[in-house]
């Protein structure tokens, strides 16, 4: 039988381990994104190349800056460095008050703990750039005379 006591510990164990668990990108990260960066960086707009609404763009990064996100390392990733800067140049978002400590400790902490970004959350799905019809084998469709054949048929009866 569990005492109030055991009880107890077992809450605050419970907690702790809550506490010490990567942010959820969904729940922690996204609404972050949201309210921040995505009217700029996100599917109607992508100043300077970048996205943040799609996993793959936002891992890719915008142009100039290389990955925007480097899993595993915030004080290598740009997306980190435009948040925290000092100069209202580079500093991101570039209106408003900008990002609250708890927020950028959010973000820091995701990426320092790997940015997992589950697949299929991403609320928009990029087109594949290779399913164009420029790739794809040509066909005859079934059941359907090509004028090519027609004008072999014709030559042959010719021996041309």
């Amino acid at each position: 039988m569990l005492r109030p006591v055991h009880l107890l510990a077992l809450a605050v164990s419970s907690c702790a381990a809550a506490a010490a668990a990567a942010p959820d990108f969904a729940r922690d990260v996204r609404p972050i994104f949201d309210q921040h960066c995505t009217e700029c960086h996100g599917e109607k707009k992508q100043k300077s190349g970048l996205r943040l609404d799609v996993k793959a763009a936002a891992f890719k990064g915008g142009d100039g800056d290389g990955p925007s996100l480097v899993a595993g390392h915030a004080k290598d990733s740009p997306l980190i460095r435009f948040v925290t800067s000092a100069d209202p140049e580079q500093r991101m978002p570039p209106k408003g008050d900008g990002l609250s400590a708890a927020e950028i400790a959010t973000l820091t902490r995701w990426i320092n703990e790997g940015a997992p970004w589950p697949d299929g959350v991403d609320r928009v799905k990029l087109a594949d750039p290779r399913d164009h019809w420029s790739f794809k084998p040509l066909a005859v469709p079934p059941g359907q005379h090509s004028i090519d054949s027609f004008i072999a048929a014709k030559l042959g009866e010719h021996s041309l």
